[in-house]
């Protein structure tokens, strides 16, 4: 198991609180210092998650099935990713709510 798997799961079994993959996007998106970018308001998913920042995004992204949907998925991550500035980590952001609706999940 990798050294980011042994952190998440050691934070999650400590706090309980965040799922084992979010503590890994978390550190994901801090590795790859992606721009600050902040959902406001914040997006309350129907399963009850609130999306508060990109590192939620890739989260919950990240752990969506194989569905309609699933190829936008991969662009969008590759698109949060890969942002370098404030505009491309708007843009980004963008595109995952349109995905997010696109799933009928937001509450």
């Amino acid at each position: 198991m990798s050294r980011l798997a042994d952190i998440a799961r050691h934070d999650s079994m400590v706090n309980g609180s965040l799922h084992a993959s979010e503590h890994l996007a978390r550190l994901a998106v801090s590795a790859c210092m992606i721009p600050e970018f902040v959902f406001t308001p914040e997006l309350h998913l129907r399963d009850g998650r609130i999306i508060r920042d990109l590192a939620d995004a890739i989260g919950f992204a990240r752990e969506q099935e194989a569905r309609p949907g699933v190829d936008q998925r991969d662009e969008i991550l590759h698109a949060i990713e890969r942002a370098q500035s404030r505009e491309q980590a708007h843009a980004a952001a963008h595109r995952f709510v349109r995905w997010l609706e696109e799933l009928d999940v937001v509450r």
